[in-house]
Order: C-alpha cells, then sequence, then structure tokens
C-alpha cells in the first residue's frame, strides 16, 4: 500500500503521520485514531503546519458520536477542544449548540444557532 512504500521509504515522518491521521478521519468508526495520528504528529515537530483544522474536525466526530451517545460531557470537552483550533467551524459551534441544548442551556443554544443562521 501508499502507506507501506512511504513508511519503507521516508520512516514514520510527522508529514506522513499526520496523512495517516487525516485519512483515519475519513474513515468510518476511526475518528479517535485519526486524532491520535495527527495530535502525534503535532508533538513529534510543534511547528508541522496543516493540523489544527484536520484536529479539531477530529474533535467534532468524537464530539458528535458522544452526544449521540448521551455523554454530554465528554461532547462539550471535545467541542470546547475543537472551537480552540478552529473557532470558525460551523460543525463545532453547531454541536456546541447541541450539546447545551440537550444540557437544557437552551437561552445559550439558540443564541449560537442565531449567530450561525447570521453568517449563513
Amino acid at each position: 500500500t501508499e502507506r507501506d512504500r512511504g513508511l519503507e521509504r521516508f520512516g514514520p515522518t510527522p508529514e506522513l503521520t499526520r496523512a495517516l491521521g487525516v485519512l483515519a478521519l475519513a474513515t468510518p468508526g476511526a475518528a479517535r485514531t485519526g486524532l491520535e495520528q495527527i495530535e502525534l504528529a503535532r508533538r513529534q515537530d510543534p511547528d508541522l503546519p496543516f493540523c489544527d483544522v484536520p484536529m479539531a474536525q477530529g474533535h467534532g466526530l468524537i464530539g458528535r458520536a458522544a452526544l449521540l451517545a448521551g455523554d454530554l460531557d465528554r461532547a462539550r470537552d471535545h467541542a470546547e477542544k475543537g472551537l480552540a483550533l478552529f473557532a470558525d467551524d460551523p460543525d463545532l459551534r453547531q454541536l456546541r449548540s447541541d450539546v447545551h441544548a440537550s444540557s437544557g442551556e437552551f437561552e445559550p443554544a439558540l443564541a449560537l444557532l442565531a449567530d450561525l443562521v447570521a453568517q449563513g
């Protein structure tokens, strides 16, 4: 596979680790693995570019799954971690709103939704 060829030729570089993480994010059921790979790549090279958005998306995927499973604390944690990386992501902002609504915090949920609608 391409993965094996990359590892054979270049070894476990941060860039390859990041790429494997992004690929995992696009694989159903592998969001946690993807996020872990991208975080590992960032630890290997703290200046590695193109990590924040996929890490934020990984947090969003894991947070959405946690919300669907009824784990509101975990969902809130992942929404906040994702937004810390990519504050303007509409999916993460929607997740934050859904967590508020699921927690019975309707005013902040509606405020977030109104802001999302206003921004199109």
